[in-house]
């Protein structure tokens, strides 16, 4: 957007430089391209300052993510099946009695 607000101003400010019909806005260009200068170093900072806080609170979301993934749904998980009566022991012997099946059937 700042690049076709640069654009139009700069096409502004020479029309009326050039055409002798806008002779009394000469006087308020200066004006004008100070403001448009101090717009875009207000802009350049704001929008400096805006991805710093996105990109902390992106660290953050990972970090959380992360921690979610890997503590609160294998915790959960375990609550779920200690609910069901299942436990890690019982899990590991179903593994094993699959892998035997395995075995025996030949494949």
């Amino acid at each position: 957007m700042l690049p076709a607000l640069l654009a139009l101003v700069t096409a502004l400010c020479g029309y009326a430089f050039t055409v002798e019909g806008l002779k009394h806005l000469q006087p308020a260009i200066p004006f004008c391209i100070l403001d448009l200068m101090i717009s875009s170093i207000y802009g350049l900072a704001f929008g400096a300052a805006l991805r710093g806080k996105n990109d902390d609170y992106e660290k953050y979301y990972n970090k959380d993510l992360l921690h979610y993934q890997n503590v609160e749904l294998e915790v959960e998980k375990a609550q779920k099946l200690k609910e069901l009566g299942l436990q890690a022991d019982q899990k590991e012997v179903n593994v094993k009695r699959s892998d035997d099946a395995e075995y025996s059937t030949g494949r």
